[in-house]
């Protein structure tokens, strides 16, 4: 049918896998912050030049000192500024190897959209899907599922929640073709992350309940003379 060409086209991906020789702890670097603050300045750093956003090391080593809350805001040219540089450059080669240099990986958003359109699934399940995906971001998923799972996920927990039944199909032999078996995602997958994800709401709305005024603006009274 339709539908099954359409996501069989949209589960069409190229994947780069890392080189597994690199992925071991890097050698503690020893200067006057902690070396995981060294690893966030080496994605900063990392993170501008795939994007083409000019930064100098020195630059980026001078915000992640002042954000370390050190008395002294400016960084000296010293042994200790040299050792931070290294480790910046260290932990930036470590990154790119453990990542396979794969600077700019496939979002989930190209697939939800592509499944949602494949699926002709309503504005509402659309929005829903949509607004979840967009929650998972706070989550880890990404360190062990693909793009395309996270996002087939996400439509199918938004189908549960707006009540919408996807269309499926049948094979030659007569057997149920649902929709995530045409993209490569199966129920198993599906009822992980899903139940990842579901977790995390819960907790949002708990904490929505424990602070019910912690989205609104405050009102502020103005004194008109």
């Amino acid at each position: 049918s339709r539908t099954e060409l359409c996501l069989i086209g949209c589960s069409k991906k190229h994947h780069e896998t890392p080189n597994q020789d690199h992925l071991k702890l890097l050698k503690p670097v020893e200067c006057a912050v902690e070396n995981w603050r060294l690893e966030c300045a080496a994605c900063v750093l990392i993170a501008s030049k795939a994007n083409e956003v000019s930064r100098k090391v020195r630059d980026v080593i001078n915000v992640m000192y002042q954000l370390c809350g050190q008395e002294e805001k400016t960084l000296e040219i010293d042994e200790g500024f040299w050792k931070m540089r290294d480790g910046v450059i260290a932990y930036e080669q470590h990154v790119l190897r453990n990542i396979g240099f794969n600077v700019k990986p496939t979002l989930p958003f190209p697939f939800l959209l592509n499944y949602l359109k494949a699926l002709s699934a309503p504005q509402s399940v659309a929005r829903t899907a949509y607004a979840i995906l967009i929650e998972t971001f706070d989550l880890p998923l990404c360190l062990k599922h693909e793009s395309h799972v996270i996002a087939a996920a996400c439509i199918h927990l938004a189908c549960l929640i707006r009540g919408f039944i996807p269309p499926t199909g049948r094979s030659a032999d007569g057997s149920l073709i649902r929709w995530n078996h045409l993209v490569a995602v199966t129920p198993g997958a599906l009822e992980e992350v899903g139940l990842v994800v579901l977790a995390y709401l819960e907790s949002l709305a708990d904490l929505h309940q424990q602070f019910p005024l912690a989205g609104q603006a405050p009102q502020v009274k103005h004194n008109v003379n």
